[in-house]
């Protein structure tokens, strides 16, 4: 993927402001790699 400097400096970032939310959004995302990797487990052992 090739982003022109031009672009990617123009390109506006929203983030959640309070930090309730950055944690809620960071332990969805601990629990989603979790997942991923249960599954992952469970494909290599059904080999």
């Amino acid at each position: 993927l090739n982003i022109a400097p031009g672009d990617f400096f123009e390109t506006e970032l929203t983030l959640p402001g309070k930090i309730e939310e950055q944690t809620a959004i960071g332990a969805l995302f601990a629990k989603l790699d979790s997942l991923i990797a249960l599954h992952q487990r469970e494909r290599l052992s059904t080999r």
